[in-house]
């Protein structure tokens, strides 16, 4: 009996903290939705892509940047460096070089991709956009955490 009134006790906090959790996946879909639509508008506008780039570069750039997406998810993240010996270490080192070198074949690739449906000239030109947006996104969200800080 005291199990069950301790279960029925902890049901309504259960509840909230799984509303949160999905309200916080909620909120994170829709900021990726935002930077997905920002980055969209910052290469038409910065490469100056005209009605008929757009429509072949599009599909190419989504590709790569899916299998972008599917190499960062696999790369060496988090570790607990003190419960690691020496073999585990070499491992992961082998895994985060061989990470590195699949990311270099796959921009290689896909440079060659953009060549074909974008001048030269407007592939080196995305090559630096890419970093140029990646930096406003993160100067971006240094503001709005520190405004959060402010208050």
């Amino acid at each position: 009996m005291r199990y069950l009134f301790l279960i029925l006790l902890s049901l309504p906090f259960i509840n909230v903290q799984a509303q949160h959790d999905h309200e916080n996946r909620r909120n994170e879909r829709a900021s990726s939705e935002r930077v997905e639509a920002q980055k969209i508008a910052f290469f038409t506008n910065k490469l100056d892509l005209t009605p008929e780039e757009a429509q072949v570069f599009w599909p190419v750039y989504n590709e790569y940047a899916k299998a972008k997406k599917q190499l960062k998810n696999e790369s060496v993240r988090h570790l607990e460096m003190d419960e690691l010996d020496d073999a585990q270490a070499n491992e992961f080192i082998k895994k985060y070089l061989d990470n590195k070198q699949r990311s270099i074949t796959l921009d290689t690739e896909y440079i060659e991709k953009f060549k074909k449906v974008l001048p030269s000239k407007k592939v080196l030109q995305l090559i630096v956009l890419e970093r140029k947006f990646k930096e406003e996104v993160l100067k971006d969200l240094q503001k709005r955490l520190h405004k959060r800080h402010e208050k």
